[in-house]
């Protein structure tokens, strides 16, 4: 009996000691590897294989000494290989790593275990001239927070020498099975002495891009003049381009179709290699058409016929105004929605895009060409009006007590910008506004008829509450963009006994003291009388307060709250009469209103 329960102790005492190395190690610090993600390499030091207990038998994993331990379970974690037990430098040169399979040498290759006579790291992967490598044991460059491991970047140059006794590197294969990736292979650069061009290309991989060479060629003769070219890269591996010149006198100073061949290695030995053509019997990239049109409130459109004997992969339009230079620059892609049955690209443009600004803009269309570069290929400036449209030939006609008409010519300040809407709104002087359409800014029995450049509107008294006496006009005069131009028609007198003989009709005779005209009357807020009310008024007005300018104003009409001051007030109340929206009045020494 004591047997069996000695045996039964002893059974429980080897289950404990084997489940003691079946659990997790704990780590020293909590904030994972140093510069995690560097390189897009991201590696889970508190998963498995790492955290396995296993690593106790063979030393202290996370820890200053933990070199063996970090490489060990990485190459597990990236081949599958390996086992739970410490390897130096030269073990896993020598033995250990041939014995798993993997190959030896001094060549930089990715990715690798990088041996030193006292130290282990990997070399992960190599993009130009940068290597990535991860370590463990670092006490130079991590710390305990990070369980001393850290991702860094060092020049390939310096490699092999971080550490002192370097013996060369096991190369861990690759599960990188493609090759470079390739974009933006094309004919770039063209010179404008028509002496050649150059041959260029993006090129990157994960684990680096070994080199870079072309072959080109023209179509003439076969491939008589087919000539070999290096993928130069001198950014130190700021970039991926890798690039030749060519020059046309090396194939028989040919032109017409020019094909080139890129060959792409990686540093797992994987190769890309594509084909592009181009031809130089081109004329260039036609533009034809360039224009800014289909304007509307607020906005407008470029168009461009655009052609090219190799074909377009896209059309872009830079846009900006002309006031501050380009603070407001914007990209717009060309649209075209033909399915290749026209040319057209076209971009819609707001306003709002660019600060609301008009005034002059400035728009550069570039295209890029199929297999060619991208380049500018056309300029174009356009002046938007910023100011609303003239109102000029205002007539008042068949007075009665009916009503009367209202007859103008509205003219652009630009012969393509349209007149987009021509506004009457009306009221009599009794009872201040109350008859006045509520809604008139977007009432339609308020538009005047537009044809062959004459507004005509008919004022009926029936709208009016049929009352008599003096009827207040005032044209609003807008166009495509929404600029507008105010003009007061003078006070006309409906009665109900008009007469043909002018002493007897005062709207009709020029004399009458009860004529409402323009020299009588005085339109609150016009104070040059120039029949309109606009940003001109308010810098006259700024100008007369200031003082100092020597200018004269029309007193009057400046005092546009009617409180007998001409101040700052009546500069805010005029600039928001003008900018609409506000419900502004102008009330002129009479007292009777402006509606906005």
């Amino acid at each position: 009996m004591k047997n069996n329960i000695l045996r039964i102790f002893v059974s429980l005492i080897c289950c404990l000691f084997v489940l003691s190395f079946s659990i997790e190690v704990k780590a020293r610090g909590n904030s994972g590897v140093k510069d995690n993600g560097l390189g897009g390499i991201s590696i889970d030091i508190y998963s498995a294989p790492y955290n396995n207990s296993a690593w106790y038998a063979y030393g202290a994993p996370y820890g200053t000494g933990g070199c063996t331990w970090f490489v060990g379970s990485r190459v597990m974690e990236l081949t599958g290989k390996g086992g739970y037990n410490t390897q130096v430098g030269e073990t896993w040169y020598n033995s250990y790593g041939p014995g798993l399979g993997f190959t030896t040498g001094t060549t930089l290759q990715a990715p690798a275990v990088i041996c030193w006579s006292g130290h282990v790291a990997i070399l992960e992967k190599v993009v130009g001239s940068t290597a990535y490598i991860s370590e463990g044991g670092s006490t130079w460059y991590s710390d305990a927070a990070h369980d001393y491991t850290i991702i860094r970047a060092v020049d390939v140059s310096a490699v092999t020498s971080l550490n002192s006794g370097f013996i060369g590197f096991v190369y861990l294969g690759s599960t990188d099975t493609t090759g470079p990736t390739v974009t933006d292979f094309h004919f770039g650069e063209i010179r404008t002495d028509g002496t050649g061009f150059t041959i260029m290309a993006d090129v990157s991989d994960s684990s680096g891009v070994k080199s870079v060479s072309y072959e080109v060629w023209t179509s003439k003769n076969g491939q008589d003049d087919k000539r070999p070219y290096l993928g130069n890269n001198f950014s130190g591996g700021a970039d991926n381009i890798y690039w030749d010149r060519v020059d046309f006198a090396n194939h028989n100073n040919e032109k017409g179709i020019y094909y080139a061949r890129i060959y792409a290695y990686d540093n797992s030995g994987n190769k890309t290699e594509q084909t592009i053509s181009y031809n130089f019997d081109s004329n260039g990239t036609t533009v034809t058409d360039f224009h800014v049109g289909e304007f509307r409130e607020g906005a407008y459109t470029i168009l461009g016929d655009v052609s090219d004997v190799n074909g377009l992969e896209y059309v872009h339009y830079a846009v900006w105004t002309q006031k501050d230079g380009q603070d407001d620059l914007k990209w717009y892609l060309g649209n075209n929605f033909s399915g290749g049955e026209n040319n057209i690209y076209w971009a819609r443009i707001n306003f709002s895009d660019h600060k609301g600004e008009k005034g002059k803009y400035i728009i550069h269309m570039y295209a890029k060409i199929k297999n060619g570069e991208f380049k500018c290929i056309g300029k174009l400036d356009y002046d938007f009006p910023e100011t609303g449209p003239t109102i000029s030939d205002v007539e008042v006609s068949d007075v009665s007590a009916s009503g009367y008409t209202v007859t103008c010519k509205v003219t652009s300040t630009k012969d393509d910008v349209a007149i987009s809407k021509v506004k009457f709104p009306t009221w009599t002087i009794k009872d201040d506004q109350d008859d006045l359409l509520t809604d008139w800014t977007t009432n339609s029995k308020a538009n005047g008829t537009i044809k062959n450049g004459v507004v005509t509107f008919r004022v009926d008294a029936s709208d009016h509450n049929n009352e008599t006496g003096a009827y207040r006009t005032h044209i609003y005069a807008y166009d495509v963009f929404g600029n507008k131009s105010v003009y007061h028609v003078p006070d006309v007198d409906v009665n109900d006994n008009p007469s043909d003989d002018p002493s007897d009709n005062p709207s009709d005779d020029p004399d009458s003291p009860d004529v409402f005209d323009d020299e009588k009357v005085v339109i609150s807020g016009n104070l040059n009388d120039d029949g309109t009310i606009n940003s001109t008024d308010v810098i006259l007005l700024r100008r007369y307060i200031a003082g100092g300018y020597g200018i004269s104003i029309n007193e009057q009409a400046a005092d546009v709250n009617a409180d007998g001051k001409i101040n700052s007030s009546d500069v805010i109340l005029l600039r928001r009469y003008i900018a609409g929206g506000y419900g502004v009045i102008l009330k002129s020494p009479d007292n009777t209103g402006t509606a906005e």
